[in-house]
């Protein structure tokens, strides 16, 4: 289960809305979870620890940037980031991706990787995502994919984890709604535990305003 600071301490601090939509920078987005007011970057929260408040509080500046790029190539469509956060001292986490889709067949290709630069341990993942879509029904598209995500010293050191899904999006044009169906595995290894693997189906709709 993914934790989640800003939950677990019941505050999301949000940026002012604008026409109903909020712009947030990846910097923003750390706050956001980490439950830090993007106003004035400081942990707005008393760290605990056997229940008791500890008198001590520490700054953290969290800052991140990233550099985004689309282009249509003929029968390609192709996009891309790169992504560099500072999410605490001694911590730096370099991302990037590259999707290309070839839009005459509808096959696609997403890559990704990551690298965690911190002091005690450095992490690092890699995730490959093979994609189909089709004019199967007059709603609209049909997207099949799978996707695969590894991943090494990302939960501590010595730690090795990888995910494994299937998915299909049915798009409905003329209610703007997407309907999805997804299957996933999951596996973390860690030399002071011992895990189960778990596995996962999702379903469900999203609509767009």
């Amino acid at each position: 289960m993914t934790r989640i600071p800003a939950i677990e301490r019941g505050r999301f601090i949000w940026p002012a809305t604008e026409g109903g939509a909020i712009a947030l920078t990846p910097g923003q987005m750390s706050y956001l979870l980490e439950g830090i007011d993007w106003r004035n970057p400081q942990q707005s929260w008393r760290p605990t620890s056997a229940g008791q408040v500890v008198p001590e509080e520490t700054d953290v500046t969290v800052w991140g940037m990233a550099v985004r790029y689309d282009e249509t190539y003929d029968a390609f469509k192709v996009g891309g980031a790169i992504a560099f956060s500072r999410p605490g001292d001694g911590n730096s986490i370099y991302d990037a991706s590259l999707s290309v889709l070839h839009l005459d067949t509808g096959l696609s290709l997403t890559l990704a990787a990551g690298y965690s630069d911190k002091e005690t341990v450095d992490g690092r993942y890699g995730y490959v995502k093979v994609g189909y879509q089709a004019d199967i029904f007059d709603v609209g598209k049909t997207a099949f994919s799978v996707d695969a995500y590894f991943g090494k010293d990302i939960a501590g050191r010595g730690s090795k984890s990888d995910s494994f899904g299937a998915q299909i999006v049915q798009n409905l044009d003329y209610l703007q709604t997407e309907l999805y169906l997804g299957a996933r595995t999951y596996s973390l290894e860690q030399e002071t535990a011992d895990l189960q693997d778990s596995f996962a189906v999702l379903g469900g709709a999203r609509i767009k305003f």
